[in-house]
């Protein structure tokens, strides 16, 4: 995957992801609903997401696969985590053991290398 990243620029790579995934999702909607844009937090969830989704290719062009992988994977913690101090959502017991385990999973990932 590296040799190919390495000659195509990561908004392109978004943009041709994005673009082929938009034709599908708009040919869903006209069948099913309609396209019809309800508020404009949908278009920033788009834009946070693309945004992202470019961070994500760079990032694998310059560090390896498996921290890449490793870091991704630890998206649940953050969530939880941001949640937590956010929305004063509390932690479960089952939610504590998936971080724990979560640490230990990409400790193991980081160390292999």
């Amino acid at each position: 995957v590296r040799k190919y990243l390495r000659n195509l620029h990561s908004s392109v790579i978004t943009f041709y992801r994005f673009i082929i995934a938009s034709i599908f999702f708009a040919v869903y909607l006209s069948m099913t609903s309609g396209i019809v844009i309800k508020n404009v937090y949908q278009i920033m969830v788009g834009i946070a997401v693309g945004i992202g989704t470019i961070l994500y290719y760079e990032g694998l062009k310059r560090i390896k696969a498996a921290q890449v992988s490793a870091l991704e994977l630890s998206s649940p913690l953050f969530a939880a985590v941001i949640a937590f101090f956010v929305l004063r959502e509390m932690f479960t017991v089952m939610q504590i053991a998936g971080m724990l385990l979560l640490f230990l999973g990409v400790y193991y990932l980081s160390k292999k290398e």
